[in-house]
């Protein structure tokens, strides 16, 4: 075959194009390449190695809701009064549920009554509390490794017990709700020592969520600062762990919705829960399904993101304005105070001047932004309510990950 003269010009011309479409690689793509901790060599350290370095922030992490996720089950990780309390009482099933400490370990008892005669009693030592305490704590157990709920919950709003969410309406698991790696990757540490193959079995698990949850697993960047290899992060990025500020608004809601969308999760192929780390996009690790009903202005306990994305605020700025706009992930909430969130307020709003409201009501609510525009309409779980932002007649949802509505 013989060419024509013009054939490299048209060759220079088509390796020009494509460089110059390669310099468009979508920006988020370019992120999630460039860290190292992507790499599945790369090994999760443990909040004890960060601490290290960084002592006053993980002390302080281990005080917020997720620090406070799991910990193995003692008085003083317990927040329930279960010496007071009634037992429990499914009338479905008609079963009665009591919990009571035995010296230093929590039981849970199942039992049924024939007039006064227990006909029926199963007893259940507890070994791991799940919850920060700030709504709910339930209980897990272990057989073997395996883990599963035991059917009785605390409920922190209401200071009551009753059966956990779910088990309602003749829905009672008693002891065989399992604790499968879905459930246990978002309210704990990254579990590394799941048994593959299993529904429920755990060679370890950590305690509570940790630095890694948001930072991405550690030991390259140990290894890096033991070599004496240093970066100064005030002007270069350090590619040896994920720095959340340095990423995109986009990527920093990736991280936050991994936990914090509450649906069907639906692995990619070949993926696994424990494949996603900060800085990666969420779709590429899973589809979330989530319902949707016209004038349904309900949602799930756990779909804070889903609610975000329904306010004005993320509406008006999505590639900006995220989660961290208004929490710092290093402190408890508890600790951080409703001064602190309507400054957050005023940082965009210009002042409470900007408050067509009356007066007597901004005084009512000691000109607290939170008090009206973050009402607490309930959520999905009995016992519980969370503030949340404004939701309007139609909801939509801009999410960048990829979803599929089950219903219209």
């Amino acid at each position: 075959m013989r060419f024509s003269r013009t054939w490299p010009g048209v060759l220079f011309l088509l390796s020009i194009l494509i460089f110059s479409l390669s310099l468009c690689t979508n920006q988020e793509a370019k992120e999630e390449l460039a860290y190292w901790n992507h790499s599945d060599t790369v090994r999760y350290m443990g909040i004890e190695t960060c601490a290290g370095c960084h002592r006053d922030i993980a002390e302080s992490f281990q005080h917020t809701g997720m620090g406070l996720s799991y910990e193995h089950a003692h008085r003083g990780k317990s927040i329930a009064d279960f010496e007071n309390h009634p037992p429990v009482y499914d009338s479905v099933l008609d079963y009665f549920y009591r919990a009571y400490w035995k010296s230093d370990t929590l039981m849970v008892e199942e039992f049924r009554l024939d007039n006064q005669d227990t006909i029926h009693k199963i007893t259940q030592s507890i070994d791991y509390i799940i919850g920060s305490g700030q709504h709910t704590q339930s209980n897990i157990f272990q057989i073997d490794n395996h883990f599963f709920q035991a059917p009785i919950t605390w409920y922190a709003q209401k200071g009551m017990a009753d059966l956990p969410p779910g088990y309602e309406g003749g829905e009672n698991s008693r002891f065989s709700r399992i604790i499968g790696l879905e459930c246990m990757s978002c309210h704990n540490a990254m579990p590394t020592e799941f048994v593959m193959g299993s529904e429920n079995k755990f060679k370890n698990v950590p305690q509570g969520i940790d630095c890694e949850r948001c930072h991405g697993p550690g030991s390259a960047h140990v290894a890096k600062i033991l070599r004496g290899d240093l970066t100064d992060t005030s002007k270069y990025i350090d590619y040896s762990i994920v720095n959340p500020k340095k990423l995109s608004a986009q990527l920093r809601f990736e991280i936050c919705q991994r936990c914090h969308l509450q649906g069907n999760a639906v692995l990619q192929p070949d993926k696994s829960f424990l494949d996603f780390r900060p800085g990666m996009i969420l779709r590429d690790i899973m589809d979330i399904y989530l319902p949707r009903y016209e004038n349904d202005h309900s949602f799930i306990m756990a779909s804070h993101v889903d609610r975000f994305t329904q306010s004005k605020c993320y509406q008006s700025a999505p590639q900006t304005f995220d989660c961290t706009s208004c929490h710092n992930p290093h402190k408890s909430v508890r600790l951080t105070g409703t001064e602190s969130f309507n400054n957050s307020c005023m940082n965009c709003h210009a002042g409470p001047e900007v408050c067509s409201e009356k007066p007597a009501k901004k005084a009512l609510h000691e000109n607290n932004c939170v008090g009206c525009h973050m009402p607490n309409p309930g959520a999905a779980i009995f016992h519980t309510s969370l503030s949340t932002t404004i939701i309007f007649e139609k909801i939509t949802i801009p999410f960048r990950a990829k979803k599929k509505y089950l219903l219209d």
